[in-house]
């Protein structure tokens, strides 16, 4: 008795091998209107296939069935069916799918909105040479459901292509981090795009643009300012020129002349600053000092502390 029981136990795990795929077509089926199911397995169907559609209906047929569902829901689809293996005939196989049945028609797979962006948000980004990575956002909403298929550009020139199953009437966001990286090594703007191949669109695909700038990695440097000499208690707006200057630049006069605001680019090279002198400024030369991320220098640009009089 015990070796029947282990023989049964070996027999169904058999039958319920998942051996093939079952898909549906359409995708998400509506009520009263014919959807079909396709088995594929490898190696292929022989002979008849047991189907069962999740909804009490039954039939014995080929690799392809046709049913239709009476009310919306969750099916379990199955099909059982043998091939040949190695010139024998298989035990029976199983193959299962879950079938969602809409409450509502499906309406054709299309897109409703479709925007590219940085992660900012911003349409425009500028990167240092050789800078990586570099990602591009695409927000999307669809009509209906289906297979999103599209192909990342660079200037026109495909460099990735991106696939997602959308369900139906959904928004999503995908980008481009899991290509290689958007090519950053030649100088100029490059414009980024989509090359959509599945929905088929009848509108012009926007577009997004990078500036790929040289940045050597220098620190900033002070070589004027003006006006050139200040007194002890006075506030005034210095004009700086230099090189390298940044908007995160930190600037220092001296433990007794305060920074009131963050530096302002007007220009490459040239920016100002809002200073205020201690009344007991100690007189004398000052060498400004200047630092960013890529390293700090001080001077030759100097600023003269004169006694109040």
């Amino acid at each position: 008795m015990r070796w029947f029981h282990t023989c049964l136990a070996l027999s169904l795990a058999l039958v319920v091998q998942a051996a093939g795929t079952i898909t549906a077509n359409p995708g998400v089926p509506f009520p009263g209107r014919p959807v079909t199911f396709i088995l594929t397995a490898n190696p292929d169907p022989v002979g008849q296939v047991q189907w069962s559609f999740g909804d009490g209906t039954t039939v014995v047929g080929g690799a392809i069935a046709t049913t239709t569902y009476v009310t919306p829901g969750s099916y379990t689809v199955r099909a059982v069916f043998r091939s040949f293996n190695g010139g024998a005939l298989s035990p029976p196989q199983v193959a299962q799918a879950q079938v969602r049945v809409a409450d509502h028609p499906a309406a054709p797979f299309s897109i409703a909105m479709l925007r590219l962006r940085w992660e900012d948000g911003g349409i425009e980004a500028s990167v240092p040479q050789g800078s990586t990575p570099l990602v591009a956002y695409l927000d999307l909403k669809c009509e209906g459901a289906g297979a999103f298929l599209a192909q990342w550009t660079v200037d026109g020139v495909p460099v990735g292509t991106v696939t997602r199953q959308v369900a139906f009437a959904s928004a999503i966001t995908l980008d481009s981090r899991d290509l290689p990286s958007l090519p950053t090594t030649e100088l100029g703007e490059h414009q980024v795009s989509l090359r959509i191949l599945s929905p088929q669109v009848s509108f012009q695909v926007p577009v997004i643009r990078y500036f790929v700038r040289l940045d050597r990695g220098e620190p900033p440097q002070i070589d004027t300012v003006a006006p050139p000499q200040l007194r002890a208690g006075e506030e005034a707006e210095l004009q700086l020129t230099g090189r390298n200057l940044t908007a995160d630049m930190r600037l220092s006069f001296g433990k007794d002349i305060a920074v009131l605001a963050s530096p302002r680019i007007l220009s490459p090279g040239r920016a100002t600053v809002r200073v205020y002198l201690s009344p007991t400024a100690r007189p004398g030369l000052r060498r400004i000092g200047v630092s960013n991320p890529h390293g700090k220098a001080r001077g030759p640009g100097s600023l003269r502390v004169v006694e109040q009089r």
